[in-house]
Formats: structure tokens, sequence, C-alpha cells
């Protein structure tokens, strides 16, 4: 494993064939929960609910139709399905409480739409447009969300240009655009976007672009709003997958282009620059080292924009893992 540093100004994922990976609701004593997943249909898009029985399997409840469309194809991104909370930290796979809302992504009519997620079933309450092309991935966190737009397959730059946008998501379950909060990512042609996810604090949003071996940084603003972005170079190749620990560390797989048995994980601390600082931050990405037959490390050195940077840690005791990689 690899670690690292994130100064910041940080899981269902979207398969091929249209279909969408599962979510699981709350698990109670008296309730074993719900799994649900997503068709990505390009003519109608629907949710499809499971009850989960005691013993762990499932059985087919109903199907629910988003009122959008979706792409009908792979997305390779992560979380265009997710349960969420309006009140404190609700990204998507650190939900606490219970997950009152789900929101799924109609990447094809550029589409959010929000689910009551009652025992009775699913109701659909809001659908808001996406504020760009090919929503893939969304997160929620204390009353606010963030989308982010591929503006077409992976960032590929064949399209529109990608983005972020916010919104505010009330108790009732409805999203309000919030003025003035889209945001470019890393600029990069081709970057090769996946995901966009709030840290566990909500004050810091992250995007992870696989192909260009970058993790986005972005801090939140009291009005809802973030920085602009800061592009850091991720310790390895194909930052593909985020995710957050309790601690509030960052979590990411890195695909190695998929090449056989160079797949590994990294991990990053967050740390945001003190307020009276934040002019004068300036980041740092020190590569850590590469799996088994990769060359040996180097070290870069460039300046951030205000309130935001990277740096990259000691690694971990030990060699980074082969065979783990993400699909």
């Amino acid at each position: 494993m690899r670690r690292g540093v994130l100064l910041a100004t940080a899981t269902g994922f979207l398969l091929s064939n249209g279909a969408a990976a599962v979510v699981g609701a709350e698990v109670t004593s008296s309730s074993p929960g719900a799994v649900f997943s997503m068709t990505n249909d390009p003519s109608a898009n629907q949710i499809t609910v499971f009850a989960r029985n005691a013993d762990g399997t499932l059985d087919k409840r109903e199907t629910v139709p988003t009122g959008g469309m979706g792409t009908g194809g792979p997305e390779d991104s992560a979380n265009g399905l997710i349960l969420a909370n309006v009140n404190g930290e609700s990204s998507p796979t650190n939900t606490k409480g219970t997950a009152k809302y789900l929101l799924a992504l109609n990447g094809g009519s550029n589409s959010i739409s929000v689910f009551r997620n009652d025992p009775g079933g699913l109701e659909l309450v809001d659908t808001e447009l996406s504020n760009g092309t090919r929503p893939i991935s969304i997160t929620v966190n204390r009353g606010v969300a963030y989308v982010l737009n591929a503006g077409a397959f992976m960032c590929s730059g064949l399209g529109e240009q990608p983005n972020i946008t916010g919104y505010t998501f009330d108790a009732d379950g409805q999203l309000a655009p919030i003025p003035g909060s889209t945001r470019p990512l890393s600029g990069i042609p081709n970057s090769g976007c996946t995901q966009v996810a709030f840290d566990k604090t909500g004050k810091v949003v992250i995007v992870d672009e696989q192909q260009a071996d970058v993790i986005t940084t972005y801090t939140r603003n009291a009005d809802g709003t973030l920085s602009q972005p800061t592009p850091q170079q991720s310790t390895g190749n194909g930052p593909f997958g985020l995710n957050f620990t309790q601690r509030n560390q960052l979590l990411t797989t890195e695909n190695f282009g998929a090449l056989p048995a160079q797949g590994a994980l990294a991990s990053y601390a967050i740390d945001r620059p003190l307020a009276h600082s934040r002019h004068s931050a300036r980041a740092s990405a020190t590569r850590n080292p590469t799996p088994a037959g990769s060359s040996s490390p180097t070290t870069t050195s460039t300046p951030s924009p205000p309130a935001s940077a990277m740096t990259a840690a000691s690694p971990a005791i030990g060699s980074a893992p082969t065979g783990a990689s993400s699909s």
C-alpha cells in the first residue's frame, strides 16, 4: 500500500450492459434491509428493489422508473446510485442514521432522480437537471450534493467539457442548484474521470481522474460553492474508485492500465491549510515506490492555488501489493 497526504483548499459502480451495482439499505434487528440496482436503460432508466432476507438471500420486490434515461452502456464510474441522508455525514459509503433517500443519475437525459426510501417502497420526489452532460457520480454531505458530469464517456473530451455542480438537499428530498457552484476538473484532455466524493467532514470534495493519474481536490465554502480545482498527481497510475475510512483517510485503488499483477491500493491523509496561511500554501507530490518491476521513485514540487495542495508522505512498511486491481 502507498501512503500520502492530501492538503485540500476527499459505492455503486456503473457496469457494462446497462447494469448498475447495488447499494444496500440500513439493516436493523427487525428488518434485514433492502438492495437497490439500476438498469441504466437508454429508453427508460429503472430502479429494481430487492428485499433482503435474514439469511442474506434476495427477493425481487418492485421496479420503479426514474423518470429519465440511462446511457445503455458501460460508464466505468462509481456512485451513480447512492443512499443518502439530509443531515450530518452522508458520503455514499459512510452513511450514518436512516438512509431516507435514494439518488439515481440518468446519464442519457442528464438528470438526477431523488426517491424517498420508505418501508413501503420508493417514491419519486424530485428530478433535477445535472447542469452538464452525462452525469456519472454523485455525493451528499450535510445537506449539500455534488454531481460529476463527464461530458462524454470517461471525460474523453469528445463532447462537452466535464464539470462538477452543487445542489442544496433539503429534508423533503428536494434538490436546488447552488448559484455559481459549477467547477471544471483538472483540464487534462481525456482524463478518465470516475467519481466525485465528499470527505467525512463535508469540507473537501475530491474527483479521481484515472487516465490522467490525477486526484483533483476542492474545499467547500460557507455558501456551498467550492474553491477552484487543484489537480494533484496520484502516487501510482490509474486512480479508480475512492472511499474514506472512519478516520477520514482517503483510500484509492490504482489499476495501472489493467496490466497483469500491477494493481495497488493507496492511502492519503486529508489536511486542510489553516485559514490564515491559505494564500501561501504550496504543494509537493512525492512519488512513492511502485510495484516490483517499475521504475524507481521520483520527487516533484509544484505551487498550488490558494487553499489547495497535495503532498505524498513516506510509504508504508513493506512493498506495495500486486494483483489487487479495480475493474
